[in-house]
């Protein structure tokens, strides 16, 4: 079960659906970095709260990607769930690297934006970096009026290629850190209310608060990934290997 905001049962979209928790399914059952989001505990129903604290019982194994959802299942059933990383960061599929697939090929220098949680003060922050920088923008997946260039009919490989090969990406969204930690690209992030307990989390683990857009100056201030790799490398494979093992133990 997973991964990210599968367990929000405040989710905008869906509400509360025991379905993710694995109701009226009796085979083993395994979570990867499952998500409650921004969602508080104290907010669920007592009856909500009797069923999905059955279901959780009912795991083999539980992983988590953030400490709000830590908590939660630590409350719910006592057991204290292994925080792992997204799975973006254990593999990447070969059609993601597939050149042939590329259409939207850049000959300037460019930076990525990705998301539309910004305020009109970062985004002339962003827009002034870029113009010092000699460096045009591009919005990937949302339009964003202030960006000339809005990319968004793209596919993985078109989007991924596009992270890949930027200057430098600046995010409001959780994917868009992951990219660009995973890319090593040069990075500034602001947060958004609704993904704030995922992407806090995975930035206080990685030593990373330094590139929130409030530290952003029109000076280029590279990120030395070395210090990062450092932590991350061991998080991955403590991830993979829950993963594998897990799944190992129920195999025929």
């Amino acid at each position: 079960y997973g991964s990210d905001e599968i367990w929000n049962f405040q989710n905008a979209y869906q509400g509360y659906d025991p379905h993710f928790f694995g109701s009226k399914n009796s085979s083993p059952k395994i979570s990867y970095a499952a998500s409650i989001g921004r969602a508080k505990y104290h907010e669920l129903s007592d009856i909500q709260k009797n069923e999905i604290k059955k279901n959780l019982e009912k795991f083999e194994s539980i992983s988590v990607r953030d400490l709000n959802t830590a908590d939660l299942v630590r409350k719910m059933i006592n057991v204290n769930p292994k925080i792992v990383v997204d799975p973006t960061l254990l593999y990447t599929p070969k059609i993601l690297d597939d050149e042939s697939l590329v259409i939207y090929k850049e000959k300037k220098r460019y930076a990525i934006v990705y998301g539309t949680v910004f305020s009109d003060e970062e985004k002339k922050t962003i827009y002034d970096f870029c113009k010092k920088n000699d460096t045009i923008l591009i919005s990937v997946g949302y339009f964003n009026k202030w960006v000339k260039k809005n990319y968004l009919d793209l596919d993985p490989t078109n989007f991924i290629s596009l992270i890949k090969n930027s200057s430098f990406v600046f995010t409001s969204m959780f994917h868009g850190v992951m990219f660009s930690v995973k890319f090593k690209k040069q990075f500034y992030y602001t947060v958004d209310p609704i993904r704030e307990n995922k992407i806090n989390h995975f930035i206080n683990e990685l030593n990373l608060s330094s590139r929130k857009l409030n530290n952003l100056t029109n000076n280029i201030n590279t990120l030395d990934y070395g210090n990062v790799y450092k932590i991350l490398d061991n998080w991955i494979l403590e991830s993979k290997n829950f993963l594998l093992n897990n799944i190992n133990k129920h195999l025929d």
